[in-house]
């Protein structure tokens, strides 16, 4: 036969066509997860779950599915279950804050919490992104705890430190460039030198003619109040002296008085019965008369 010819089976008139038997071959198929294979006849081939975990990564990147043993999906679409758990990544070195993540595939996002701490000058409290400061290098770090304001704390020359907030002790009071005055002997003449000069003792400010003028000028004017304040004490004890000789004087008139007028009350006292009898005899004698006479 020709094998661009077909051949056809001759039909018996006496046969009947029956449906085939189930095949019965069997054939060895992959669970969902390809975890295990198991023989099945042909004709009862599908696919089947081991019941095992499913243990594909999740999307997470991070764990494996623990659903029992099932379809995977497609692409677009994944059956596996979603992962909830926290974020287990290591945080930086510094870092004592939780990822605000859950569990996420790659590197965690920066640390946004706010920490707080202390300037180097101990004055301030600065405030920063926890990522901004782990990290930084040594050097960053000592730029970000600088408040930037003058530092606050004294020298032993009694002047404010001039560097701007440090780290480590404040400068010799030796390289104090600070505006010091100094004055001459009288105190008239006033001149500004830098702290550290002083210090040494190498500056000085000596009184001129002027200063010699002054005083002398200051020298009259004390004199003159002193000379014042002397006449002034001479006039007051003059007043006082001519006070105390009014009120002495005073007293002498008004005991004067006193004794005249105890004196003159002592004789009306003695005599006045006296008096009394003889003015009662003239008076007799007088009506005695002008009797006589009529």
């Amino acid at each position: 036969l020709a094998p661009w010819k077909s051949y056809t089976a001759p039909v018996n008139p006496g046969t009947v066509e029956l449906p085939c038997s189930p095949c019965q071959v069997p054939i060895t198929v992959q669970c969902f997860g390809k975890h295990q294979s198991q023989s099945f006849p042909c004709s009862e081939v599908k696919p089947f779950s081991c019941g095992y975990p499913c243990d594909r990564l999740l999307a997470c990147e991070n764990h494996n599915c623990e659903l029992p043993c099932h379809p995977p999906g497609n692409e677009e679409e994944n059956n596996c279950e979603v992962c909830e758990r926290a974020c287990g990544k290591p945080r930086p070195i510094g870092c004592q804050h939780d990822c605000f993540s859950s569990c996420h595939p790659g590197a965690c996002k920066p640390c946004k919490a706010i920490v707080k701490f202390q300037c180097h000058c101990q004055v301030t409290t600065l405030r920063i992104q926890c990522h901004e400061w782990t990290s930084a290098g040594e050097e960053k770090k000592t730029e970000l705890q600088c408040c930037g304001n003058q530092c606050p704390h004294l020298l032993v020359c009694g002047h404010r430190c001039w560097m701007t907030c440090h780290t480590g002790p404040c400068p010799d009071a030796d390289e104090c460039e600070k505006k010091t005055p100094v004055r001459c002997p009288c105190r008239r003449i006033k001149r500004d030198f830098p702290c550290r000069d002083v210090r040494r003792g190498e500056v000085s400010v000596s009184c001129s003619l002027e200063c010699e003028e002054e005083k002398l000028r200051k020298q009259k004017e004390k004199d003159e109040l002193a000379r014042k304040q002397r006449e002034e004490a001479r006039l007051k004890n003059e007043r006082e002296i001519e006070e105390f000789k009014r009120k002495i004087e005073g007293r002498k008139r008004r005991r004067k008085e006193k004794v005249v007028q105890e004196e003159a009350r002592g004789f009306w006292q003695t005599y006045a019965r006296i008096i009394k009898a003889g003015a009662g005899i003239v008076i007799v004698l007088f009506v005695l008369e002008i009797g006589r006479a009529v």
